[in-house]
């Protein structure tokens, strides 16, 4: 087995004599998870140096994970391989950095693989703390909602601006600011943003 970056992509090539990674048929997913077991077990051998952020002493170590104990809205069989330890970026908020199939519920990476070559997408992400765990599904949909808003908030989405049509001052037709903050007035005609302004137009 191979491993290459490409673009935002991790590239595993499969080798001319190796095995390949198959499911029984009342095991979907299986394959893969034993797919990213091992491409997580040759990531965290010492000479594996593929990612930037290997080549500043500060070698990445990975860990296997379904993803929704970490806070992200998917189907609860589905894994990913992400970083034990976050990160800081541009004096953004710490992010971990994660390698997930972003074709999960087409096929698993384990077909592709087989077939010689698969990949994983690689992504910037917050991770809930605690852990969330099936007990308390509010937690879970707090928590939720807070990774959301960490990950609106790291892509520079403004939801404010977003809950206007076409971003623009519903009174005076001026565009709204990309940074415009709740209860900012327009500087045209002092009308005042709101992030609920969809939902009081629609109770209207």
């Amino acid at each position: 087995m191979e491993l290459k970056i490409q673009d935002n992509k991790l590239i595993i090539t499969k080798g001319e004599k190796e095995k390949g990674f198959y499911a029984s048929r009342m095991a979907w997913g299986d394959a893969e998870s034993r797919l990213l077991y091992n491409i997580k077990k040759l990531l965290n051998k010492p000479d594996c140096i593929i990612f930037p952020l290997d080549h500043k002493k500060q070698k990445i170590t990975w860990l296997k994970k379904r993803m929704w104990k970490d806070g992200h809205m998917v189907d609860e069989q589905e894994q990913y391989l992400r970083s034990t330890k976050p990160f800081t970026f541009l004096g953004k908020a710490p992010v971990y950095i994660c390698l997930h199939n972003i074709h999960w519920a087409i096929r698993g990476i384990d077909t592709d693989f087989n077939e010689g070559e698969a990949k994983l997408q690689i992504d910037l992400v917050p991770v809930c703390k605690p852990e969330l765990n099936r007990n308390k599904p509010e937690a879970i949909y707090e928590q939720s909602k807070k990774n959301m808003s960490a990950i609106d908030e790291q892509l520079g989405i403004n939801k404010v601006k977003n809950s206007y049509p076409d971003g623009v001052c519903p009174d005076c037709g001026e565009d709204i600011p990309d940074f415009v903050n709740e209860g900012e007035e327009c500087s045209n005609c002092s009308h005042v943003f709101t992030e609920e302004h969809l939902e009081i137009k629609k109770s209207q």
